[in-house]
């Protein structure tokens, strides 16, 4: 019923409930406005340049992230190759955080709005390879909060790095 409905997001996020009982957990973003400004800017000159967006290590501006009632700073770009992820308000981001900090054991990750990776697919598919003991990101939901205000369901998955190998209990090496 999911894939049909009309408000896939609040379908999936109401099915995530039914299933634990509680909320999803909120990852929120705190952003200072410049440097939201900076994103918005790289979000409207790939709209109107085309469909590919290119991303420089320059493109990424500090931020605070507040989740399980600690602050980490952060740093954050926006994400994803094609339009679909910075369309309407729900932009794709990869985030890194500094220092020693971890979100769920996963240091470097993207927020991207699930319907980017055909809603519940993906999550399946990276269940799917964990349980054939195949290398499987960390992949889950989250409501995503920018400046206190919720930017609904997003999916949390794991970048590819030496912390992904280690949690699927494989040796460093070229992944």
């Amino acid at each position: 019923s999911i894939w049909f409905a009309q408000d896939k997001a609040g379908a999936l996020s109401r099915w995530m409930d039914s299933l634990s009982g509680a909320k999803l957990p909120t990852i929120q973003l705190d952003i200072k406005q410049k440097h939201f400004q900076r994103l918005k800017f790289k979000r409207d000159q790939t709209i109107r340049d085309g469909s590919f967006m290119i991303t420089h290590p320059d493109d990424f501006v500090p931020l605070q992230i507040r989740h399980e009632g600690r602050s980490i700073d952060a740093k954050a770009r926006l994400k994803g190759d094609f339009v679909d992820h910075i369309q309407g308000n729900k932009w794709s981001y990869r985030i890194k955080l500094r220092g020693d900090f971890t979100i769920d054991g996963v240091r470097t990750f993207s927020l991207h709005a699930p319907k980017c990776r055909n809603h519940l697919s993906e999550w399946l598919f990276h269940k799917t390879m964990a349980k054939e003991g195949l290398i499987a990101l960390r992949y889950q939901f989250k409501e995503l909060l920018i400046n206190g205000e919720s930017f609904g369901v997003y999916a949390f998955e794991e970048h590819f790095g030496k912390r992904l190998l280690e949690n699927n209990r494989r040796r460093e090496g070229p992944i």
